[in-house]
């Protein structure tokens, strides 16, 4: 029996997507992160 070429391109297909919401997770942090340093030292 011959692996379905259509389920490995899903599992590439959901292992970039997941890569890709990773990242952008991590940027969104990143800016959030920023933006509070930014407040914080405006405070004082």
């Amino acid at each position: 029996m011959e692996p379905n070429p259509a389920i490995a391109d899903y599992a590439t297909f959901l292992t970039t997507l997941k890569g890709r919401i990773a990242a952008t997770r991590t940027g969104a942090a990143r800016t959030i992160n920023h933006e509070l340093i930014r407040l914080y030292w405006d405070i004082g």
